[in-house]
C-alpha cells in the first residue's frame, strides 16, 4: 500500500477551516494532526491509495484560495502498523489491474521532462550525434548509449497525460518540446553527415529502417509500458531506453540519410518515425483511459473531456491511414 503524507499549509484560521471542510468524508485518511504558528495553520493527513477525490477537492480550494498550499510527500516505509492500517491495507490489497498514483503526482513527474531548456536541448544534440556516428559506423553499443541520454520519451509521455486530464497548458508544452527535439535530432543528424562527407557514405543498416505491419506492436508495446510505469510513478531510464528505441533511430536515420544522398532511405525512415510516434501516443493514451484517469470534475463539467476523445480519434485515424501506406508498400515490395 503506497501511503503519502499531505500537508496543507494555510495562512489563516479562514482558510484552515476551508481545508478542514474539504477532507470531511474522506474514508482514506489513516491519522490526521494539525500545528499552529504564528503565522500559519498546518494540517497533516497520511493517506492511503484511492486518494483522486481528496486531491481534486483540495486542489479546488488551493485555486480558490491562494492562502492555502498543498504539499505532498512520498512515505517510504513505517513500523509499526496499526488496526486501522492494517485494514485499509486489505482493503487496497482486492484485485486492481493497475497501481495508481494521484493525477498531480503525474503531472509533476512528466513536466520537468516535457520542458525546453539547456539540458533538454544539449541531450538532444548529444544523442543525436552519438546515433549519426553509431548509423555511420554500425556500432549497435554507441547507438544504444545514444538511446539512454536522449530525452525524447518526456514529450511524448506528458502529451498523452495533459490530453487525458485536459491540461491545455501540459499539451502545448509537450507539443513544442517534442516538435522541437525532433527537429532538432534531425538538424544534427544532417549536419554531422554531411560534415562527415564521404566518410559517411557507407552501407546504411538497411535493418534499422524496413518496416511493417510488425513495426506497429513494438512501438505500441513501448507507449503501454510508459504509460503503466508512469501510473505507478516509476518511470525510468530503462523504459526511456525502449521509448528511444521507437524515435531516435529513424529520425537521425532520415537525416543522415538525406545528407548521403539516400533519399529513399530517408523517406522509409521519416515514414518508420511516423508509425512510431503515432503508435505510441495511442497506445500510452488508450493505458492511461482504461485506468481511469480523466480531468478534474470543473474540467469535465466545461466540456474539456472532449479533447480526449478528439486525441483518441486523431490517432486513430492516423493510424489507419499508416495502415493504408503499410499495404501498399507489401503489395509493392
Amino acid at each position: 500500500m503506497q501511503l503519502r503524507i499531505i500537508h496543507i499549509l494555510c495562512d489563516n484560521d479562514a482558510s484552515a477551516d476551508k481545508a478542514e471542510e474539504a477532507i470531511k468524508g474522506c474514508d482514506n485518511i489513516i491519522n490526521r494532526w494539525t500545528q499552529k504558528n504564528k503565522d500559519s495553520h498546518s494540517l497533516y493527513l497520511i493517506v492511503a491509495e484511492h486518494r483522486q477525490e481528496l486531491m481534486d477537492n483540495l486542489q479546488e480550494i488551493a485555486e480558490q484560495d491562494k492562502s492555502i498550499r498543498v504539499i505532498i510527500i512520498p512515505v517510504d516505509a513505517t513500523f509499526p502498523k496499526n488496526y486501522k492500517e492494517e485494514r485499509q491495507e486489505e482493503e487496497q490489497n482486492q484485485p486492481n489491474f493497475f497501481e495508481i498514483i494521484s493525477r498531480e503526482e503525474m503531472v509533476e513527474k512528466v513536466r520537468n521532462q516535457a520542458h525546453l531548456n539547456g539540458s533538454y536541448i544539449s541531450l538532444v544534440i548529444i544523442s543525436a550525434i552519438v546515433a549519426t556516428i553509431a548509423l555511420v559506423e554500425g556500432n549497435l553499443a554507441i547507438l544504444i548509449g545514444a538511446m539512454v541520454i536522449t530525452p525524447l520519451i518526456g514529450p511524448n509521455l506528458s502529451l498523452a497525460l495533459g490530453t487525458a486530464i485536459a491540461d491545455t497548458k501540459l499539451i502545448k508544452t509537450s507539443l513544442f518540446s517534442g516538435m522541437s527535439g525532433a527537429a532538432l535530432t534531425f538538424i544534427t543528424a544532417l549536419l554531422t553527415g554531411v560534415m562527415m562527407g564521404s566518410s559517411a557514405n557507407k552501407n546504411l543498416a538497411a535493418t534499422l529502417i524496413d518496416y511493417g505491419f510488425e513495426s506497429l506492436p513494438v512501438a505500441a508495446c513501448a507507449g503501454v509500458a510508459a504509460a503503466i510505469l508512469l501510473l505507478q510513478g516509476t518511470v525510468s531510464t530503462l523504459i526511456g531506453v525502449m521509448v528511444a528505441v521507437a524515435f531516435l533511430p529513424p529520425i537521425a536515420m532520415t537525416g543522415l540519410s538525406l545528407a548521403t544522398g539516400h533519399y529513399y532511405q530517408s523517406l522509409d525512415a521519416a515514414m518508420l518515425f511516423a508509425i512510431n510516434l503515432v503508435a505510441f501516443n495511442l497506445a500510452a493514451k488508450s493505458v492511461l483511459f482504461i485506468a481511469g484517469i480523466r480531468p478534474r470534475r470543473e474540467d469535465e463539467e466545461n466540456g474539456h473531456g472532449r479533447t480526449i476523445s478528439w486525441y483518441i480519434l486523431g490517432w486513430a485515424i492516423a493510424i489507419l491511414a499508416l495502415l493504408v501506406g503499410l499495404y501498399f508498400k507489401s503489395g509493392n515490395s
